[in-house]
């Protein structure tokens, strides 16, 4: 039987006599059986392995399935210490009536004289994004080569400003607080926690205050 023309391979692929490669005129030798058999053999050990991955995907722990579902990699905890708490209620007083954040012109530090030597202020800057250090309490000021008006990739932060850029730029993208907490040692360690505020049509400050543990 002739092999089917070109408008002929639809109709050619639902008859049973096409089926086998001889009726096609096509030549099949034993080498060609054998890595068609090779193939078809990897093949099946791959979708039994991409089958045993997904249900080793579907069975991983509650907890990590828990993490993942955070909208940022520095979750606010339910609890928090005194101090920290006493500035996310000052924050929370300053919004505007219905505003999900308070907006940065309505900043006023002196209403908190007893955290201001652990406060410090940042600028937002979008496209590139960048952090500005505006203010810093006294306690805070020894913290590596942190200098206000200098920008946080230009600086080596260590101390109490350890990893800031990096929780910065999720608070920012979160436009929500955040909250980092630093174990130095056994014995001593540090929380740390920024809150956005709105100007210009963006988050154009960040509120920031560090407590010691």
């Amino acid at each position: 039987m002739p092999a089917p023309s070109n408008g002929d391979f639809r109709a050619a692929a639902i008859k049973p006599e096409y089926h086998r490669p001889e009726a096609l005129g096509i030549e099949v030798t034993a080498d060609i059986r054998a890595r068609c058999h090779r193939f078809l053999h990897r093949a099946g050990e791959d979708i039994r392995q991409r089958n045993f991955d997904s249900d080793q995907t579907n069975r991983r722990p509650r907890l990590f399935n828990y993490i993942m579902t955070y909208r940022n990699p520095f979750p606010v905890p339910e609890s928090l210490t005194p101090k920290l708490q006493s500035v996310v209620s000052y924050w929370r007083g300053l919004e505007r009536a219905e505003n999900a954040m308070p907006f940065s012109d309505d900043i006023d530090l002196s209403i908190l004289p007893h955290l201001s030597n652990r406060i410090f202020i940042l600028s937002v800057f979008a496209l590139p994004e960048r952090f500005r250090l505006e203010f810093m309490g006294k306690e805070l000021q020894g913290s590596a080569e942190a200098r206000m008006g200098g920008f946080l990739d230009e600086l080596r932060l260590g101390g109490d400003f350890s990893y800031l850029r990096a929780q910065s730029s999720a608070t920012a993208e979160a436009t929500a607080p955040t909250f980092w907490r630093l174990a130095v040692d056994s014995d001593r360690g540090f929380s740390r926690l920024p809150l956005p505020m709105w100007g210009s049509g963006q988050i154009s400050m960040l509120l920031g205050a560090v407590d010691s543990n």
